[in-house]
């Protein structure tokens, strides 16, 4: 029975509950948040929709023991409500109040972090509830590279679909575009592209643009985010396997980073290793350290 937990029903919780409902991904849904209230009505409010009805269980931790993959998407409900310094201590906290819940249900699915700060988070995650690194991942840069993907395919008048490579490093943070792994059309984007030469820090500035205007309007139930931890999700339910730009643990940098890496139904399997230049090196190691000073701060 394909099982999924989501814990922390917050918008983008909500969005992913419905969202999966209604594709007909899972056999059973369960629903752990902070407010009873919350997880009562969502609940109500898939019952009484036309979609394939799964079964749901709210508010049961013991649930999580047959759970597949298990969720994360605590943070704030609403769009302005908490500034990030209170969010950050607000996730902290959930995190520390979920341990024992996870820990004693005898779970032993994979984890998906779709929280902020996604690559810190996911390690104080895999820390707290005592987790193999192997099953515990975020979703990382995996929306900062489709819209990499985007704006490239804007500025060469080509299908988004026809781009390829990758934004590494830290979502929300210090974000590395991997240059040489950017394509259009198997087309290095060092030349020039149907008649356009490419400026990249230009591109950067539109990546960061783009992400600003979801971020300040509907990002709090991002459909772009969801639709990617759908992806993720079908690998994770499924034998099959991917490699994307994700949240996990990289013993080269030792901390969770966003790199490329093999999904499979088990969690994380082999790193693919772009060729980097020197300076993508150089901001990949500025990169962990952001994030290994987020953790420890965290910590204390």
């Amino acid at each position: 029975m394909r099982t999924i937990a989501v814990i922390g029903l917050t918008n983008l919780g909500v969005t992913l509950a419905r969202l999966l409902a209604a594709t007909n991904r899972v056999d059973r849904l369960v629903f752990l948040d902070q407010d009873d209230q919350i997880a009562v009505g969502l609940a109500a409010d898939l019952a009484a929709s036309p979609a394939p009805h799964c079964e749901v269980v709210i508010q049961d931790p013991a649930a999580l023991k047959a759970a597949d993959v298990l969720v994360v998407t605590i943070g704030q409900r609403f769009l302005g409500q908490l500034d990030s310094f209170a969010q950050l201590a607000g996730n902290v906290q959930a995190i520390q109040e979920w341990r024992s819940a996870v820990t004693e249900s005898g779970f032993s699915g994979v984890v998906l972090n779709l929280a902020t700060p996604n690559e810190a988070l996911t390690g104080l995650i895999q820390q707290e509830w005592q987790l193999p690194v192997q099953r515990v991942l975020g979703t990382g840069t995996i929306t900062d590279t489709a819209r990499l993907h985007q704006v490239v395919a804007a500025a060469v008048e080509q299908p988004t679909s026809s781009v390829t490579g990758y934004m590494l490093g830290q979502h929300d943070g210090n974000l590395v575009p991997i240059w040489s792994s950017v394509r259009v059309n198997g087309r290095s984007i060092e030349e020039p592209i149907n008649g356009h030469s490419l400026d990249t820090a230009k591109l950067l500035v539109d990546v960061r643009e783009e992400e600003y205007r979801v971020l300040t309007t509907v990002d709090k139930g991002s459909y772009t985010l969801c639709s990617w931890a759908l992806a993720i999700l079908d690998v994770l339910l499924q034998n099959g396997s991917t490699v994307l730009p994700v949240a996990v643990y990289q013993p080269q940098y030792q901390c969770y980073m966003s790199f490329p890496a093999q999904i499979t139904r088990a969690g994380v399997g082999q790193f693919w290793l772009p060729r980097l230049y020197p300076v993508e090196e150089a901001q990949l190691k500025v990169a962990a350290t952001a994030i290994k000073t987020q953790l420890t701060a965290m910590q204390g």
